[in-house]
């Protein structure tokens, strides 16, 4: 999947991650809500202005994640690419999420699906939430 990301973060990239994702899991693809993608490209990409790199990719992967996964602009793999992609950020950016155990796995998994319901007013509390929850979990490489 790093092969997408040779540039800058954008939708066609996020869009190849997803179909990739769908086609390994024999689902369909398909983007119900190109807008909502391009809204959270654009949200991701003002924060390219701050200097601090662990914090530049933990807003990054924090819009990213409650973007997908609350919007769903996917029919399918919302939650699945969102991970993967930000997983790929973290550690092309020299950090990295230890799984070592199922805990951790599932306190990932858990805060993802709750992400899906809830309100719209809830956005930017779900994203300091989820910039919280990497900020204490993410670690140098």
């Amino acid at each position: 999947m790093s092969d997408f990301f040779k540039g800058e973060l954008d939708s066609e990239n996020v869009i190849d991650a997803n179909k990739q994702i769908c086609q390994q899991s024999n689902e369909e693809f398909g983007l119900d809500h190109p807008e909502k993608l391009d809204e959270i490209i654009s949200n991701i990409q003002r924060i390219d202005r701050i200097e601090d790199e662990k914090e530049k990719v933990i807003r990054k992967i924090s819009i990213l994640i409650v973007g997908l996964s609350y919007d769903q602009p996917f029919k399918n793999g919302n939650k699945r690419t969102s991970l993967a992609i930000s997983i790929l950020l973290l550690r092309l950016s020299n950090f990295d999420i230890p799984f070592y155990a199922k805990k951790q796995k599932k306190e990932v998994f858990d805060l993802l699906e709750g992400l899906m319901y809830k309100f719209e007013d809830d956005i930017p509390m779900l994203t300091d939430e989820v910039e919280d929850f990497f900020r204490t979990r993410i670690v140098k490489i």
